[in-house]
């Protein structure tokens, strides 16, 4: 009788011990499920995160583009203005000139083009509300094509350890006649800078 409790005694121990194993591997495996896919959503902020800091050098770089393309702008019209004043001055007095107003496009290659091709940019933890290691980089090039010249916007946006690249291409405002003045001059229209493309690579 002693001997048969002795050994049921035993077993008990026994299969106390493999629940407890199996209860400690499910407790791991409940760990390691768990770590994993507070990883997995923790990892997927901080790529949101990487995003939203690319668009920010994306604007930044959009804004630069624009102050710049709008001073020249106006540069050339006043220019262009001065020309058509003296042009009309000359035919007047019987002076016979070609009329070869200002070109936009040369304004565009003297002034705008040198500046911005040197341009490159890093801003380090600009948001006080995102709380790690934060920063985007923002890089202007200049593309030139059979089509005519295009602006492209780069962008890398760093979140942790999260990356995220933006590409913006844009097109610089042309000039365009679409009617005479009433010295039978042309009268220009200027088309505004556009975004041609706007997408995220890797």
């Amino acid at each position: 009788m002693k001997n048969y409790i002795h050994q049921d005694k035993g077993s008990i121990s026994i299969g106390a011990c493999m629940i407890g194993m199996l209860l400690f591997m499910l407790l791991i495996l409940s760990t390691t499920l768990f770590l994993n896919h507070y990883h997995m959503i923790s990892s997927h902020l901080d790529s949101i995160k990487a995003y939203y800091l690319a668009e920010s050098g994306i604007d930044e770089g959009l804004y630069y583009c624009s102050n710049k393309i709008e001073e020249i702008v106006s540069i050339y019209l006043k220019d262009r203005k001065e020309y058509q004043i003296n042009y009309t001055k000359s035919i007047e007095k019987n002076i016979t000139i070609d009329y070869k107003p200002p070109v936009l496009y040369d304004y565009f290659s003297k002034n705008f083009i040198p500046q911005i091709q040197s341009y490159k940019k890093t801003n380090k933890n600009p948001f006080y509300n995102y709380n790690l290691n934060h920063s985007y980089e923002t890089q202007i090039l200049c593309n030139k094509s059979n089509e005519g010249m295009c602006i492209l916007i780069e962008s890398l946006g760093i979140y942790n350890y999260s990356k995220k690249y933006i590409k913006a291409v844009i097109s610089l405002p042309k000039e365009e006649s679409f009617e005479e003045d009433l010295n039978s001059l042309p009268i220009i229209k200027i088309s505004p800078l556009q975004i041609k493309d706007y997408f995220q690579y890797y």
